[in-house]
């Protein structure tokens, strides 16, 4: 009678243990966290907030951003990608969308001047803000909590939260703070590397490892479905609706893409003030600008591209442009 052949157990357990390192690393490669959303609601500060959903910089900031020509970045952005483009002193730089869903939050410095590059992926909304406040320069890092739909930050000098959407601190000791906007353009990467050829590109040597050919959040975007809960709907629109809206004096106003598409300049007026809306349909960038009496372009007013949903959610009172 053979004797039975001892059980493995070494070779086994060393193979879980490497199943488990490439489950681990393809986790971390391909999704923005490392376990499954589980949200809860609560209250803070005033404010509805969905907590628990993940750890502070469990997606991490980019705090020392790396740059490369527009012939590098060229090799894997797609031409119809999204991205930020900021000018600063005869420098520009471009953040891509393939590169900020990943992380959300860039801490950088352009020609001197500390900036905050934001993007959160769940309202469709990028933009910049000057990271000096009363005197002091913030570092900014991703909570672990959202407030209608935004994934909301926080600095690590006072650990108070801020709303991107309202670039403005809800709760610590920063409450009630507001961040002023810097200039910058939400456009299609084909669109910067032809106007900007020797401009900058976010690089993808960010000190972690993700594949940054791949959105995370699949088809979100074009999906009919929001992910978390908002406290103010608006039926004035469908929710993901595109609208670029603008900040004035306390007042916001909306104005859909679909009639930017038709009308291509839009004359308005925001609490007394002039202005003009203008869609390029060429490289599908918007800007705004503020007219003199003249009806000439007297200065550029910062634009916030966004899901209807969540610009609405973060400023109830907006008047919406109808044609």
């Amino acid at each position: 009678m053979r004797n039975k052949r001892p059980f493995p157990k070494i070779p086994v357990l060393l193979c879980l243990v490497v199943i488990a390192v490439v489950v681990f690393q393809y986790r971390a490669y391909r999704l923005p966290y490392d376990h499954p959303l589980t949200p809860s609601l609560m209250k803070e500060g005033g404010v509805d907030l969905v907590s628990g959903m993940l750890l502070p910089d469990s997606v991490p900031a980019i705090d020392h951003p790396k740059f490369e020509s527009t012939s590098v970045a060229d090799q894997y952005l797609n031409n119809d990608g999204l991205g930020i483009s900021v000018e600063s002193n005869g420098a520009s730089r471009f953040y891509p969308y393939q590169i900020l869903v990943w992380h959300h939050v860039v801490n950088d410095v352009i020609s001197g001047q500390p900036l905050l590059v934001s993007y959160n992926p769940f309202a469709m909304s990028g933009a910049v803000y000057q990271r000096t406040t009363q005197g002091t320069v913030l570092d900014f890092g991703l909570s672990d909590k959202l407030a209608n739909s935004n994934l909301l930050l926080y600095d690590r000098a006072t650990h108070s939260l801020w709303d991107p959407m309202t670039h403005s601190a809800i709760d610590g000791e920063k409450k009630g703070t507001v961040l002023a906007r810097y200039p910058s353009t939400v456009m299609l990467w084909n669109t910067y590397k032809t106007v900007h050829p020797d401009g900058q590109v976010l690089s993808r040597d960010t000190g972690f490892s993700r594949d940054y050919t791949h959105d995370p959040y699949g088809d979100y975007v074009y999906s009919e479905k929001i992910l978390f809960p908002v406290t103010h709907k608006d039926d004035r629109l469908a929710s993901k609706v595109l609208v670029y809206g603008i900040e004035w004096n306390q007042k916001q106003k909306a104005y859909p893409i679909m009639l930017l598409e038709k009308q291509n300049t839009v004359r308005d007026s925001i609490d007394g003030a002039n202005i003009s809306v203008e869609y390029d349909a060429k490289s599908h960038v918007v800007h705004a600008y503020q007219l003199d009496a003249s009806g000439n372009h007297q200065n550029e007013i910062p634009v916030t591209e966004s899901f209807w949903f969540a610009w609405v959610a973060g400023f109830p009172n907006t008047d919406l442009y109808h044609s």
